[in-house]
């Protein structure tokens, strides 16, 4: 499985926009192939900086994902909106469920 972990931090005069933008996400991320969860975040303590959470089934599904329409518009609004480059980082992990 893949794990993605990012952050976006909007401007502040972007923030809404940059709310709605990731809400728009949710719906067409999660019924792509592959995509076993898609969540996000706003920081309670840092308003505007948005934290993502997503698991994949495997890498070539999250590049799928990248490829897709609706990543690649969102990645164009938010490019403008965002007070630094966003963070991703991206772990292969498996899964224990005896822990």
């Amino acid at each position: 499985m893949i794990v993605l972990a990012g952050e976006i931090s909007f401007k502040p005069e972007f923030r809404e926009e940059g709310l709605r933008a990731c809400e728009a996400m949710l719906a067409p991320s999660r019924a792509e192939p592959g995509c076993l969860s898609h969540r996000f975040f706003e920081d309670p303590l840092l308003p505007g900086t948005i934290l993502f959470f997503e698991e994949w089934r495997s890498r070539q599904d999250l590049d799928d994902h990248f490829a897709m329409e609706p990543f690649q518009k969102f990645a164009e609004q938010v490019g403008s909106w965002s007070a630094a480059s966003p963070r991703i980082r991206i772990y292969s992990v498996s899964e224990h469920e005896d822990l």
